[in-house]
């Protein structure tokens, strides 16, 4: 009899519960000497220990007995109808008088078992699991839970388990798959349409493990290792192994989630893949409002990313993705993004912790792709390889992106940008537009290094910090190229611990800006290369609280300040450094002042200062020259 005691620990082992002895009463307990002495009982005791031939001890039951055969079940030859049944038995003897398939010979008294027991059947005793109220079969429990083991695989690291839990998914429709301890080898691409939870025994190792001891191994490179559309599915505690080196592959995903929604990927490791996790609709069908939670994704290869959003979708239809406290970290020099967004509508970060990455937040929507209406409270890159946050419209629309509370930390690698905005494909359509940075930190961590914007419309400084820990900086953000309706405000310019800067803004191009109550700090706080026509520069720290000397001459160029003191006598011809409607307030401060002639690009009307006498002018872009609006 040692496996029927041995089957029933098993099951007192899951929380079960099956019959059992406890102590009982006098009343109660009995032992019999064989099991003919208990079928001649004409009492009912409620446990009999039969001490003779077929030791065992039997409990009673009023439900007669579906099958007696005097070793099992025993059904008492006088007295109240009912059963004695034998403990230890994992399961109810058939109705035809069968034991379910396991074997059972009488010849020397004593019953034989084989070593494999049946399957729990139907027909099996109903158990209440420790701690609730219900009985159910032990068939049905065990369905909930689902382990590749039931379905052949092996997880050993080696088998090709890939047939096998493909038919675990299969048969786990709305339920629980769980890897345990085990590595399975996977050499082909797994897909399921049901909705599964799937749950393995290794969270994430963080950004320094690259090897997995649990979960699945991919046998081949290049695959999407684990594809799930079906609605509200998720993978948790996973370890993926994708590969044993940096640049393993050079397409394929860990996971895939597609069309469809509330998807779930949490606390999952993830080494050497292409694309950690991709997160993606089809077309104008779409996928809804995935999370993805505390996953660690180490060292994606050149080309690839820690995230992908919106791969195969078009017009925003990879809706609401949500990514929280992820870690990812590149592979040693390299081109890989943290998080590259291709299509989403409404995506939200937030404390997520990229580190050398090439890129750290990518936005690059291709033909007929969007990205709109992100936020971004987030740590968007540190110390990447290239830029921590390259935006670009690459034929694509890109419009309403927030980034609140943010951190941008890095040299700029080999295009010298910390940051980059730009708009490539805007003859072909493209779109960059309304974008914000507000309460954010911009660290500029090399001599040439700076905040680009290049291109786009209506995007927006306000409140931010910019500075560097460089002891040679140059400029702290440049606005450039053909960008337009550009908001500088509220922001402080300054050096980080040691560091040191020359200029805090240059404007390279860029026009129609707004450079208002900002804090400077650098050594030529404003620089204009070209652009900035039309501009308000205004309030401004560091600015507008200082009045510089400027020598007269026939040709002056006014310095970015809202006043200026002229020294020297010589008559003023052409007044540089214009844009529509500034207005300077100008001092004479040498004995016998100064004079200014009335022409294009000087005053439109003659002037004559005496010394501590002040003008002040606005610029007329139409009339091409100075209009003195005050005199005293």
């Amino acid at each position: 009899m040692k496996m029927i005691y041995i089957a029933s620990r098993f099951l007192i082992a899951f929380g079960l519960a099956i019959p059992v002895a406890h102590a009982q009463t006098a009343s109660s307990y009995y032992t019999a000497p064989s099991i003919a002495a208990l079928k001649g009982l004409t009492t009912r005791p409620a446990v009999v220990e039969v001490v003779g031939a077929n030791p065992g001890t039997f409990n009673w039951s009023t439900s007669p007995c579906g099958a007696a055969d005097d070793i099992f079940q025993v059904t008492p030859t006088s007295g109240p109808t009912g059963c004695y049944t034998r403990m230890g038995t994992p399961y109810a003897l058939g109705k035809s008088g069968t034991a379910n398939g396991v074997a059972v010979t009488n010849g020397s008294g004593v019953p034989s078992i084989s070593t494999t027991l049946p399957a729990i059947t139907a027909n099996a005793p109903l158990v209440t699991a420790t701690g609730t109220t219900t009985p159910r079969s032990l068939a049905d429990r065990f369905s909930e839970i689902i382990s590749p083991l039931d379905f052949g695989c092996v997880g050993d690291g080696t088998t090709d388990d890939s047939a096998c839990m493909q038919a675990t998914l299969n048969a786990a429709a709305n339920k629980k798959i769980a890897l345990g301890p085990r590595l399975y080898r996977i050499s082909m691409p797994l897909a399921t349409s049901n909705t599964v939870t799937i749950v393995g025994s290794q969270g994430p190792a963080g950004i320094y493990s690259s090897s997995c001891a649990t979960g699945l191994k991919a046998g081949a490179t290049n695959m999407t290792l684990l594809t799930l559309t079906g609605w509200n599915s998720s993978v948790s505690n996973v370890c993926f192994q994708m590969g044993s080196a940096f640049n393993a592959n050079t397409s394929g995903a860990a996971m895939k989630f597609g069309v469809g929604g509330q998807f779930i990927a949490a606390n999952n490791q993830i080494n050497y893949p292409f694309v950690g996790i991709d997160v993606t609709g089809n077309g104008p069908n779409q996928n809804v409002e995935t999370l993805l939670q505390a996953n660690t994704v180490f060292a994606p290869s050149d080309g690839g990313s820690a995230f992908r959003i919106g791969n195969d979708s078009t017009n925003g239809n990879t809706v609401n993705t949500r990514l929280f406290d992820n870690a990812y970290v590149g592979g040693g020099t390299n081109t890989a993004t943290g998080v590259l967004f291709l299509d989403a509508g409404g995506p939200f970060m937030a404390t997520n912790a990229p580190f050398i990455m090439g890129t750290g937040v990518k936005v690059f929507p291709g033909s007929g792709q969007v990205v709109g209406y992100l936020l971004a409270r987030d740590i968007i890159g540190d110390t990447s390889y290239e830029n921590e946050l390259l935006i670009d419209s690459n034929g694509g629309v890109v419009r309403q992106l927030d980034f609140v509370g943010a951190w941008m930390s890095g040299n700029g690698g080999s295009s010298n940008k910390t940051v980059r905005i730009l708009n490539s494909a805007s003859s072909s359509g493209g779109v960059v537009e309304n974008i914000g940075f507000t309460g954010s930190r911009f660290i500029i961590g090399y001599a040439a290094a700076t905040v680009s914007v290049e291109g786009g419309r209506y995007i927006s400084f306000n409140s931010n910090l910019f500075c560097t820990p460089y002891n040679a900086g140059d400029t702290l953000l440049t606005l450039g190229g053909t960008a337009q309706y550009i908001t500088v405000n509220g922001n402080r310019f300054t050096n980080c611990e040691s560091g040191r800067h020359f200029t805090d803004i240059r404007v390279n191009g860029a026009n129609i800006v707004d450079i208002t109550a900002n804090m400077f700090s650098g050594a030529v706080p404003i620089q204009r290369n070209s652009g900035g026509s039309t501009m308000i520069l205004a309030n401004n720290m560091g600015l507008d609280n200082l009045a510089p000397t400027v020598a007269s001459a026939s040709s002056i160029t006014l310095p970015f300040n809202s006043a200026v003191i002229i020294t020297g006598t010589t008559t003023i011809t052409s007044i540089a450094n214009t844009w529509s409607e500034r207005v300077v307030t100008v001092t004479a401060l040498t004995s016998g002042g100064f004079s200014i002639t009335n022409g294009a690009n000087s005053t439109c009307t003659a002037v004559t200062l005496s010394q501590y006498q002040s003008a002040i002018l606005k610029w007329n872009a139409v009339l091409t020259c100075w209009l003195v609006i005050g005199k005293t």
